[in-house]
């Protein structure tokens, strides 16, 4: 749809001495904008959030330019050239929580092409080069910081709760003692990483992208479904001398039963080709229906996934430039190196640490299994005899996550959950 808009200008130019020039001239304004990527209600109230198309035609000459105006900065550009002082500032839409940290806002919806649509249906991954404002994900990282230091012990507790199949922190008042307990169950001391849950529920600048229509209609377009629903983020950090993270599949570890299940994965600093620590797929892993359905998820086929997939089949998109980002299908088989590369020096330091931020989304029409909301009501009597039991159908590394809102929410039919929010299309918001 296109809107035009002609408006009369008259301009008074002044000169070093004070003579003062009419120029009379006439505006035509033209708005283009897709009904699948903005709403109309946006159109006015949030334009400055939205670049764009404008056209400029001049009674004088007749001559055509177009310009894309973007918020702030190329519209101050434009005044700061006629010697006025810019004045322009975010307009905000009603209850919306603002950043104040980062003053970079989210580029709009756009069309994810051909050549990357085919590589996730085909191989169930694919890479979005120079997706996101590296300056938003430089302020992002340091906000997130924040939170990893507020809450890393909540971190080694949900991995103690993964590794004991339970819910309770009360084994694990402290980091130390985390460890210890991992050290008494067998584990590795390097772990992979630690992972800190649905952070966009503490930070408004988090909750910006994972809102964001820039993911969330790109999240449609790749799945191919008309409505979408932000399942989580997950903040991982992996440290300098933290280990491998192991081979895994995403969608085991949610409670939905769909297919429709996909994973940004936004790396929040640059990541080398030589030792880097993005992620590895295994091609086409995405469309193995025989694994799982031939296969106990604790069946010994699940040992030896190297001999069931061939050493070509793994592919990655290192290097990655801040601002790119890698896109998996939640049935995707992946994993990642440890933190250990040549790129690092040998005294520890946080620049060292590699960050990363995972943002979930899922079918809207996608359904609560029976078998989760079961597991969870067993693990909340905290019974004994429950100690060592497990969800029948799935992993549970995201229990920590999806537990505030699982038990409101009927297995097996639609819903709406604040906590699980519907973010495509946004007329629904």
């Amino acid at each position: 749809r296109r809107i035009a808009v002609a408006i009369n200008v008259t301009i008074i130019l002044c000169d070093d001495d004070n003579r003062m020039t009419p120029f009379t001239t006439s505006i035509i304004i033209l708005v283009s904008f897709s009904l699948l990527e903005i709403n109309c209600n946006d159109c006015v109230s949030g334009y400055q959030q939205y670049r764009l198309s404008i056209s400029f035609r001049s009674n004088r000459n007749l001559h055509h330019k177009k310009n894309r105006l973007s918020k702030n900065g190329d519209i101050n550009e434009i005044v700061q050239k006629v010697g006025l002082k810019p004045s322009l500032t975010p307009i905000r839409r009603k209850n919306e929580k603002m950043n104040h940290n980062s003053s970079v806002l989210l580029p709009i919806p756009r069309h994810v092409d051909i050549e990357t649509q085919l590589s996730f249906s085909r191989e169930g991954h694919a890479v979005l080069r120079s997706f996101l404002p590296p300056s938003f994900l430089l302020s992002l990282r340091t906000e997130l910081q924040t939170i990893v230091h507020q809450e890393i012990l909540a971190a080694w507790q949900q991995k103690v709760a993964v590794a004991t199949n339970s819910l309770s922190e009360e084994t694990c008042p402290t980091i130390e003692q985390c460890q210890k307990k991992l050290i008494s169950l067998g584990l590795p001391t390097d772990i992979p990483f630690l992972q800190f849950f649905n952070t966009w529920r503490k930070l408004s600048s988090v909750e910006a992208i994972c809102k964001s229509p820039l993911l969330a209609s790109a999240a449609s377009q790749l799945m191919g479904i008309p409505r979408v629903r932000l399942y989580q983020d997950s903040l991982f950090v992996k440290r300098w001398k933290d280990g491998k993270t192991p081979w895994h599949i995403d969608a085991r570890m949610s409670p939905f039963d769909t297919q429709h299940f996909l994973t940004f994965w936004i790396p929040l600093q640059p990541i080398h080709s030589n030792g880097g620590t993005a992620l590895l797929f295994v091609n086409k892993t995405h469309s193995d229906i025989a694994l799982p359905y031939w296969n106990e998820l604790d069946g010994k086929e699940y040992q030896r996934l190297d001999h069931r997939y061939s050493s070509t089949a793994i592919h990655h998109y290192m290097p990655l430039a801040l601002g790119d980002v890698t896109v998996h299908s939640g049935w995707t088989l992946h994993c990642a190196d440890a933190n250990i590369s040549n790129n690092n020096k040998k005294k520890q330091s946080t620049s060292e640490d590699r960050y990363a931020l995972a943002v979930t989304y899922v079918d809207a029409r996608a359904e609560i299994r029976e078998d989760v909301v079961e597991s969870v009501a067993r693990f909340k009597q905290k019974s004994n005899n429950n100690k060592n039991k497990k969800n029948s159908k799935g992993d549970n590394e995201d229990t920590s996550s999806f537990l505030p809102w699982i038990q409101d929410v009927k297995p097996r039919t639609q819903f709406n959950h604040h906590l699980v929010p519907l973010v495509w299309p946004t007329t629904q918001d």
